[in-house]
């Protein structure tokens, strides 16, 4: 469902990168080299598709707590319909959310980085109590403060490990795809060296956005299951149970 958003998005910025590089022979001297990056960081292309990409990720980061949502409601019934249905409904609210937690998380930060690793950890789990609970953004930050209560530093490990292991695959793909950006160019000799090492360069680098939704869709998927075990801390219900079962 996102992946037109990324592939479009990818696709208009690798245009932005490599185009330029067709409008000079060489890009050895300084000066090219500056109007080259100069003409990249102003063309359309690359802020058209930074924000259709913005707006996938949005997509994304509400479909990982959907799908479970989806299934808790049909059981195996369901479809990609009423995953992207739920999205869909409740992704206004995220793209809020999101712009309040970014804005308080840049703030906090200023303060040596650890105000805003405990808001990071505090609100992270925004986004399925927004699609499971259907609270307003007030309702949802005070919700996230209190399930987390208590349970800061267990949820500080839980996604700490949670981002060790998702990180790892990804930078053993990415690591993949940048061997062949080394690779590919010492296959060619001759004046255009650079120009093929930069194509090739990024388009490894987009081809390696291109693994982005499969990461924040993991990552979403663990924060609900974060979700579901501080809400059978506080609550008592039966929610794990329900996920476990899914898996």
């Amino acid at each position: 469902m996102a992946c037109p958003f990324f592939l479009v998005g990818t696709a208009l910025m690798t245009y932005s990168f490599v185009d330029p590089l067709f409008d000079s022979s060489s890009l050895g001297s300084s000066e090219k080299l500056i109007s080259y990056i100069i003409t990249v960081m102003l063309s359309p292309a690359l802020w058209v598709g930074g924000l259709i990409i913005h707006v996938g990720f949005l997509m994304l980061i509400t479909m990982g707590p959907s799908i479970v949502k989806a299934y808790m409601d049909k059981k195996e019934n369901f479809t990609i319909s009423d995953v992207r249905k739920i999205t869909f409904e409740y992704l206004p609210k995220v793209f809020v959310i999101s712009i309040l937690l970014g804005i308080l998380i840049i703030i906090s930060s200023f303060f040596f980085y650890l105000p805003g690793i405990y808001v990071m950890i505090t609100y992270s789990i925004a986004i399925p109590i927004i699609v499971f609970e259907d609270l307003d953004i007030m309702g949802t930050m005070k919700r996230c403060s209190y399930l987390i209560k208590h349970n800061w530093w267990s949820s500080f490990g839980y996604i700490f490990m949670t981002m060790m292991i998702v990180s790892l695959i990804n930078q053993i793909i990415g690591f993949g795809l940048t061997a062949v950006s080394f690779i590919v160019p010492l296959l060619y000799i001759g004046e255009s060296i650079v120009q093929i090492y930069m194509i090739v360069l990024i388009s490894c680098s987009c081809l390696t956005l291109m693994i982005t939704p499969l990461v924040v869709i993991i990552m979403q998927l663990g924060f609900t299951v974060l979700y579901f075990s501080l809400k059978e801390k506080k609550e008592l219900t039966s929610l794990v149970r329900e996920v476990e079962l899914m898996a």
